[in-house]
């Protein structure tokens, strides 16, 4: 499965489980303002679902696109970041008005409109990444081509060691570290 595509799917999720949290207060018991559980359920199962779809498959995306030098860099990065975005969303969770009086029924406005607003960002950047996704068929072709190139010009067994020692994913990395390779420097450590 394409992973970007993986990304694109997990937002579009993401959005469908906020989407279910105002409606599901949309629907609440009118006299008490309390939503039933099964939208809480729905909305969790949803982001969960998401959150699987993003959260290793980006981490191991990162082990295996990333230079092997900046590799811990770049992983930690991806945890910083991670743990960064669970503070700001405790921060921002702090901001929506609590019930005073204890009673759901004064704060269920504001928080239909926010997971709407929630919701509509995650649908809008999901749909906008699948656009985008869709649009790069000549991408992938010319990379293909690429790669195809550099198996000519050089033995295939060079180009397969080359593509596992390095592990190198972009057709042009890989003709440049072939390149040094034939004229005798030293590419690996």
């Amino acid at each position: 499965v394409d992973i970007p595509m993986q990304f694109s799917g997990a937002l579009l999720l993401m959005g469908l489980g906020f989407l279910a949290l105002p409606l599901g207060i949309h629907l609440a018991d009118p006299a008490t303002g309390r939503a039933d559980f099964a939208w809480l359920f729905l909305s969790y199962v949803l982001q969960g679902v998401g959150e699987l779809l993003i959260s290793p498959v980006g981490y191991a995306m990162i082990g295996r696109l990333a230079p092997r030098q900046y590799q811990g860099v770049m992983m930690g990065s991806w945890m910083l970041v991670t743990g960064l975005a669970s503070l700001f969303a405790g921060d921002f969770s702090g901001m929506v008005a609590q019930p005073v009086d204890g009673n759901a029924l004064s704060t269920n406005a504001a928080y239909a409109t926010l997971f709407t607003q929630l919701a509509v960002g995650s649908l809008v950047m999901g749909a906008a990444l699948f656009a985008l996704l869709r649009r790069r068929g000549p991408l992938n072709a010319e990379a293909q081509d690429r790669t195809a190139a550099v198996g000519q010009v050089f033995p295939p067994e060079l180009v397969a060691r080359v593509r596992f020692q390095a592990r190198v994913v972009d057709p042009r990395d890989l003709g440049m570290r072939l390149q040094e390779l034939t004229h005798g420097e030293r590419v690996f450590t």
